[in-house]
């Protein structure tokens, strides 16, 4: 009874002393700071806990990128699905910024009324510096303006919501192999040029409640125990004022990040929490250092629905969602070829032939943190006769015959690329389907489709297995294009693809191409709506499709794993592979020797990425950066550039000259007077979209830009610095077809000096015009 007695003092006690704390308000945040004892700070910034005596919440997040990830089937949590919606490279297809502004607000309103969350970990903007990344499908662009404004938008559409956004992951994220400890190694130039950039845009239109710190490390620092990046070029370089939270990963070392100001240590760990108690108690970190990190992240909580203590409905009617989906994907794909007007089907093609195992088990989006437990995805075939069109049974059910097999076959796990999630760990095996009984088919059909599908996941990058086609597709589509283009039925072929593929030695082959990517789970639709004219597609090309992989500078310097290619080492260090990398033949220990490209990787090719190389050295590619077709036509005319304040307003106007109702894309490119650095032939400053022209419409598109924009970064000052002289204005319709350009004269140096820091530590070698 003594005993019951004292717990109940105690608990007294302790309800009285919570009453008497002092609550968290903007006013009270210093006192609050104050009062906390250390185990409390430490559960704040280790795992995000909260703290109730003071009224400090818990955050809860969740992953996004293309929609919110959270599984239906939860032990104690309604069954719910939500929304998969266009990867980031279809919005980057797009050039819309209203339209990733919506998709924002879409994803995150069912963050927050379906999964009550606070913040949604998205969007992604890392660089496609090499086509072969995993994880370039949750990315825009090889571009960093087009990346920038796009992710901005996309944080203004998630936070009306109310809830937080967070851009990642930051900085130089650019591979998946060895992700956790892989040192990007680059100039300070290439850094600000191409790497931060799109950040800083983002940051500049947007104001992101947080910024997730990558897992890897930056010219020999781990981003997240980084100083120079979060806050000399963060906070001081470019005043922001909001959470940094780190990527989740293992326990790194703590003082460092807490005194490079990565507020947030996720997902937290009990040893992590108690080493920090213990490096303060021991004075080894200050309390200064930790308190800096406790007031960010009290900032963040106050801004969030937990705190305000607003509850969502669980009520969201997302089959308005999906038709949004289904609206928008004309603008998110891309139509790479049309030989004479192949595309849309004309009203005599009623019967299909629908060929490739991919035609059957689309790929909405990619896997790991960017895949979406949708209720479905929408298959070709199904999207295809619920338009009136006629399949080839004896093909349709061929392949539904080889599904059973294959589903068979493949393992199950977690996350994948079908309708319900169950997902499957490998693609389908294409179908074997003799020649005879192929033509013999083909006979019967008006038209033929052939998808071609790949998918990707965090932490593993792409083989050029991936990237290429393999014998089987390629003998589909040419034996097709043999039987059916002298007869005059149009050859389709779809790419329903997570990233770049060849193209280059198969295009001629077939009369459209459309290149779908991952649009989301309304991608059977999407496909149809394209192939039969009901969307008109006004997507445009987000990175350069080259002629063949090892065009791309970056190319010396990126992990093969495929085998046939090259077998990649397998990394052991103390205590075991920190991270699976690839699988070969032979296990080799390094344990004291870095390895290039796993370990460090040399950013050699600097500023000369994708477009800026390809453009500059005049070298030959499949679909240029910004290509993209539409089934009109536009004239551009009257071209305008005058100095407004502080920047340039350009103008043109586009004419709708064809048939049908369709939208354009203006690029404004713009080449650089001469300076005392080398600069690339021409550069994207700024892009606009019209509205829906109907034929003989017009519409004046109007772009800025500034002294800033125009700039080129000078390592020698540590200073941004646009030149004085004749700059060259292009008004395209991609990097290589100008269709009207105009000079405009800067008569004012501008030079803005910034932290000269992230030096990178070793001799690095840097390509230059003179190694084109």
């Amino acid at each position: 009874m003594r005993i019951a007695r004292i717990f109940i003092v105690l608990a007294l006690v302790s309800q009285v002393l919570s009453s008497q704390s002092i609550q968290l308000t903007k006013t009270t945040i210093e006192q609050v700071i104050k009062e906390m004892t250390v185990e409390e700070k430490a559960d704040l910034v280790v795992g995000n806990r909260g703290i109730p005596r003071f009224g400090i919440p818990k955050t809860k997040v969740c992953d996004g990128p293309a929609g919110v990830k959270s599984k239906p089937n939860r032990k104690g949590v309604r069954e719910f699905y939500t929304s998969w919606f266009p990867s980031g490279t279809n919005i980057a297809c797009s050039w819309n910024l209203e339209l990733a502004e919506q998709v924002g607000a879409a994803m995150g309103k069912e963050a927050f009324v379906l999964n009550d969350r606070d913040v949604l970990l998205a969007p992604g903007l890392n660089i496609h510096r090499n086509p072969l990344c995993g994880r370039n499908f949750e990315y825009y662009s090889e571009d960093p303006l087009l990346s920038g404004k796009l992710a901005g938008a996309s944080v203004r559409g998630i936070e009306t919501v109310g809830i937080g956004a967070s851009i990642k992951h930051f900085a130089a994220n650019n591979q998946e192999t060895f992700r956790t400890k892989n040192d990007s190694r680059m100039s300070q130039r290439a850094l600000r040029e191409i790497y931060l950039k799109g950040f800083k845009i983002a940051i500049d239109e947007s104001n992101p409640m947080t910024v997730m710190a990558s897992y890897n490390a930056l010219n020999g620092e781990l981003t997240q125990e980084s100083k120079a990046l979060l806050i000399d070029v963060l906070r001081k370089d470019w005043g922001y004022e909001g959470l940094v939270v780190s990527d989740w990963t293992k326990k790194r070392n703590t003082v460092l990040q807490m005194q490079a100001g990565c507020n947030l240590l996720m997902p937290g760990y009990k040893d992590q929490r108690a080493e920090l108690i213990e490096v303060v108690n021991s004075g080894e970190l200050s309390m200064e250092d930790l308190d800096y990190n406790v007031r960010k992240l009290l900032e963040f909580k106050m801004k969030t629905p937990a705190y305000k203590k607003i509850k969502s409905s669980g009520d969201l009617d997302i089959t308005k969602h999906a038709q949004f989906i289904r609206d928008i994907s004309g603008e998110c794909m891309v139509l790479l070829k049309n030989e004479n007007k192949a595309l849309p089907f004309s009203k005599k093609i009623h019967k299909i032939a629908l060929l490739g195992a991919s035609s059957y088990e689309l790929v909405g989006g990619g896997n790991g943190s960017g895949f979406v437990f949708a209720k479905h995805v929408v298959e070709l075939d199904e999207a295809l006769e619920s338009e009136g069109y006629v399949l080839n049974k004896t093909l349709d059910n061929l392949y539904k015959e080889h599904f059973v097999v294959e589903n068979e076959r493949r393992p199950k796990r977690s996350g994948g690329a079908t309708k319900n999630g169950s997902g499957k760990i490998e693609p389908p095996r294409e179908l074997q389907i003799s020649d005879s009984k192929l033509k013999k088919e083909l006979k019967k059909s008006d038209a033929v489709v052939i998808t071609i599908s790949r998918t990707s996941i965090e932490a593993t990058d792409r083989g050029l297995a991936l990237y290429k086609l393999n014998e089987e597709e390629l003998r589909l589509i040419s034996f097709t294009s043999k039987v059916c283009r002298p007869k005059g039925k149009k050859v389709i072929v779809v790419l329903n693809v997570t990233g770049a593929v060849e193209t280059a030695n198969w295009k001629h082959l077939a009369d459209g191409i459309i290149m779908a990517f991952t649009p989301g789970q309304e991608v059977g639709y999407a496909i149809t709506d394209v192939l039969s004219g009901k969307s008109n597609p006004s997507g445009k090309l987000p990175m350069t499709l080259a002629n063949d992989y090892s065009d791309h500078l970056s190319s010396k310097n990126f992990p093969i794993i495929d085998p046939e290619y090259y077998v990649a080492p397998v990394i052991i260090e103390a205590g075991g592979t920190s991270e699976p990398v690839t699988t070969s033949k032979k296990k080799v220990e390094r344990n004291n020797k870095k390895i290039k490209n796993y370990q460090y990787t040399n950013y050699e090719e600097d500023i000369w990425v994708g477009y800026r190389y390809f453009n500059t050295a005049n070298k030959m590619v499949s679909y240029p950066f910004g290509f993209g077709l539409s089934y009109t036509t536009f004239e551009y005319g009257n071209p305008s550039i005058k100095k407004v304040g502080d920047s340039w307003e350009a103008k043109i106007e586009i004419t709708n000259t064809g048939k049908v109702a369709g939208k354009e894309i203006v690029q404004l490119y713009i080449k650089a007077a001469a300076g005392d650095i080398e600069k690339p032939n021409k550069e994207l400053k700024a892009f606009g979209k019209t509205k829906i022209l109907e034929p003989g419409a017009k519409e004046i598109v109007t772009m800025s830009f500034d002294a800033e924009d125009l700039a080129s970064f000078n390592e020698k000052s540590s200073s941004w610095i646009t030149d004085k002289g004749v700059y060259t204005a292009y008004f395209s319709e991609n990097i290589e077809k100008c269709n009207q350009k105009i000079d405009f004269r800067v008569r004012k140096k501008y030079k803005k000096k910034v932290s000269n820091v992230l030096e990178c530590p070793s001799e690095l070698k840097i390509y230059t015009k003179s190694d084109f």
